[in-house]
């Protein structure tokens, strides 16, 4: 997905449902766009301890996963990953993301 985000309100969210308690890995994938997006966008995670913003340059990091960190997620459909257009300036994407359980197989990049 792409939005040129011109009036600082778009926003895309993923919403996983979590089929086990425990922690995860959560990985946000970087279309390659070029310059048409943000070279600083806001992903924001929530999980079982909260929320936490990242800041990630998806035209440095085109073309692969970016590790949006290790938190913990509890059963069910609480977790969100959602990509902050108001805290962004310039087009934002959203494509994919994943959550590895801690200890699984790593992601192949590219």
């Amino acid at each position: 997905m792409y939005a040129p985000n011109a009036a600082k309100n778009t926003t895309f969210t993923f919403l996983p449902i979590i089929k086990k308690t425990g922690e995860y890995e959560v990985f946000f994938y970087c279309i390659p766009l070029g310059d048409n997006v943000s070279k600083e966008m806001v992903v924001q995670v929530k999980h079982a301890k909260g929320k936490t913003k990242i800041v990630i340059d998806p035209v440095k990091n085109h073309s692969s996963w970016v590790s949006l960190g290790t938190y913990s997620f509890n059963n069910g459909d609480g977790a969100e990953i959602m990509v902050d257009g108001t805290m962004t300036n310039g087009g934002l994407i959203a494509d994919a993301v994943i959550l590895r359980p801690v200890g699984a197989t790593a992601i192949a990049n590219k």
